[in-house]
């Protein structure tokens, strides 16, 4: 668990233990400004905006938004199923959950179609290991799990921290969609969305679209391999 979350948790049991207006005010506003820092993982389905300087800066807008996902472990899978399916938007939280882990047991089922293909073997990494780490919906997932439902999928997908962006996630195809997730301290992700003034959202975006134009730059300038 977040170190924040932690403390907006124990701010939200003195929040329900006060009577006091101005004390019940404070804690209210800390608990705001907690919910609106990037390490803090938000409740399933909350749209918060996006906060970092170094983000705000780099997407040059301030209609970019974080969503909550599920956080049993396939947050990973939850975050690119957000952005891939209004289906999975339109769901409850029961439904998401159960639709996350088909797509989870989905992807780890094609895993054996594409390990040849992704050089998985020469990195030491055995098919055997990652489909285990794939087929349980409790274990957190990592560069290996980007790279192959990113062929899977034929979609780009790029991993920002609240001040830097990961390098090496896959090579970027311009002629196929982007979706960008946020990775909360190692231990959470959350899908990066863009809310248009007509309350459109855009979960997917194109190489031409300014947020991935800003973040290409941002790769280039912070990564050794450039897209």
């Amino acid at each position: 668990m977040s170190s924040v979350k932690s403390k907006k948790t124990l701010l939200e049991n003195a929040y329900s233990n006060v009577s006091d207006k101005k004390t019940i005010k404070i804690i209210s506003k800390c608990i705001n400004e907690m919910r609106d820092n990037e390490d803090y993982i938000l409740p399933v389905k909350e749209r918060v905006k996006i906060t970092s300087p170094l983000l705000r800066t780099t997407f040059g807008s301030s209609n970019m938004y974080r969503v909550g996902v599920h956080a049993e472990g396939s947050c990973f899978f939850h975050s690119i199923l957000y952005s891939y399916s209004q289906e999975y938007r339109d769901s409850t939280p029961n439904q998401q959950l159960n639709l996350g882990h088909r797509f989870r047991k989905l992807i780890a089922n094609k895993l054996s179609k594409y390990y040849s293909s992704l050089g998985f073997a020469e990195a030491g990494i055995l098919e055997e290991d990652l489909y285990c780490e794939l087929i349980n919906t409790g274990s957190f997932v990592g560069e290996e799990t980007w790279v192959l439902i990113s062929l899977i999928l034929n979609i780009n997908v790029i991993v920002l921290r609240k001040d830097s962006i990961y390098c090496g996630a896959g090579n970027f195809d311009s002629n196929n969609p982007t979706f960008v997730v946020i990775n909360i301290e190692d231990k959470h992700y959350e899908p990066v969305i863009q809310v248009k003034s007509s309350g459109r959202v855009v979960s997917q975006f194109t190489k031409k679209s300014r947020p991935i134009v800003k973040l290409k730059k941002l790769y280039n300038r912070e990564c050794v391999r450039a897209y």
